[in-house]
């Protein structure tokens, strides 16, 4: 199934119990995200951002509907949909931390490898992708080697690698200095046209550099949600991060600056 058009989150909602009690982690957050977007959640610490993630690709169970081109997702086969979405956060099974950068990228290309094992035609895309993403040198290195910073690059090289259609990115920014965050942003923004991407993160400043589009969340609660000069006003930051926010309007690229 190609992603043409765009994908929808429509009255998403996820609770679970903790300690006998009802949490509720999202309550009733819509999106949209149309083909060539570049989709940013934003939000502190604990106001849902990674459950929204994990409820769009299907990894958590949750009210509302998520629709690719108008499809149910839930309906789909899960191997259809483990096709079209990718979902990136951190290494979750400490047993790859001891394979090689090149070896980690390759098994994100089962769900789509034509052979049980890797062909020349896996090997190929797998070094593809490194190179754009500047991590072909170390692909004989282990994971466990790597920088904070390199690994993230690394975790976006197997997302990547299986040509997904969507792409969701849990703080891809986080633990990365300066230079590579603004490394990350512009190679995002390259991928936009070629991937339909949606990614998280809780800082004001990459979002305003990165995103077309934003929707703020607080709470479980979806804020604000629109482009980034409708999104990002000094009011809006001021309330959901609890201090005091400056924005400076640089042509058409608004900076949120905090007021330490």
């Amino acid at each position: 199934m190609e992603v043409e058009s765009f994908i929808e989150v429509k009255g998403i909602g996820v609770k679970y119990r903790s300690r006998g009690e009802v949490v509720i982690a999202l309550n009733n957050v819509s999106l949209r995200v149309d083909k060539s977007e570049l989709f940013c959640v934003l939000g502190p610490n604990g106001s849902g951002k990674t459950t929204l993630l994990k409820a769009i690709a299907g990894l958590v169970k949750h009210d509302g509907v998520v629709l690719i081109d108008g499809v149910n997702a839930l309906r789909m086969p899960k191997k259809a949909l483990a096709k079209i979405i990718s979902y990136s956060s951190d290494i979750s099974v400490p047993e790859m931390l001891s394979l090689t950068v090149e070896e980690a990228v390759l098994t994100s290309r089962y769900p789509v490898s034509k052979s049980f094992l890797e062909s020349s035609e896996d090997i190929y895309k797998v070094r593809e992708v490194m190179e754009v993403l500047g991590v072909l040198n170390l692909r004989n290195r282990k994971l466990n080697e790597l920088s904070a910073g390199e690994l993230k690059k690394v975790l976006l090289a197997m997302a990547l690698a299986k040509d997904p259609k969507i792409l969701l990115l849990d703080e891809p920014d986080a633990h990365m200095d300066i230079r590579s965050r603004v490394e990350l942003s512009k190679t995002l923004r390259t991928l936009k046209d070629k991937v339909l991407t949606i990614f998280t993160t809780h800082d004001v400043a990459f979002a305003a550099n990165t995103a077309t589009k934003v929707l703020v969340l607080n709470n479980g609660v979806g804020v604000a949600l629109g482009n980034v000069k409708e999104v990002l006003t000094e009011e809006v930051l001021s309330k959901v991060y609890g201090v005091e926010f400056r924005v400076l309007n640089d042509g058409e690229i608004a900076v949120p600056i905090p007021v330490y």
